[in-house]
């Protein structure tokens, strides 16, 4: 449980101490560096998403293991189905690689302009006969 609970408040402690640091920054310098900016808002974003991905897959089971270690150590047993949250860690490492792609602005608009060619190829027309 202290293996999991403690990198988990850390993630969550230190992500909102550098989006507040971020934040005040961009008050203070705000017209000087316009191009910072966008770059600073892009890491910060990457960071929140990575973060969010980690905190999304380990809360869970980290709640549900210091509930049951805690108050109902019968938990999983009374419930079984609750045994399935122990699986969403499982899903963060595979995942990250994606969400570190989608921090790429270029393959953003390779993405959007091969989904705009997709869809608008779907689109159904009447046909009109002479």
């Amino acid at each position: 449980m202290l293996n999991t609970a403690f990198p988990l408040v850390t993630i969550i402690l230190a992500n909102i101490t550098l989006i507040i640091r971020v934040i005040r920054s961009m008050k203070r310098t705000r017209q000087r560096q316009v191009i910072t900016w966008k770059r600073q808002r892009k890491l910060t974003l990457q960071l929140f998403f990575l973060s969010s991905l980690f905190v999304l897959g380990w809360a869970p089971s980290t709640i549900l293991s210091i509930i049951q270690s805690s108050a109902l150590p019968t938990l999983l047993e009374d419930i079984p189905s609750l045994d399935y949250i122990n699986y969403l860690t499982y899903f963060v490492c595979p995942l990250q690689p994606f969400i570190c792609v989608l921090g790429l602005p270029e393959l953003t608009k390779s993405l959007k302009n091969f989904l705009r060619k997709i869809l608008s190829r779907a689109k159904v027309t009447p046909v009109q006969t002479i």
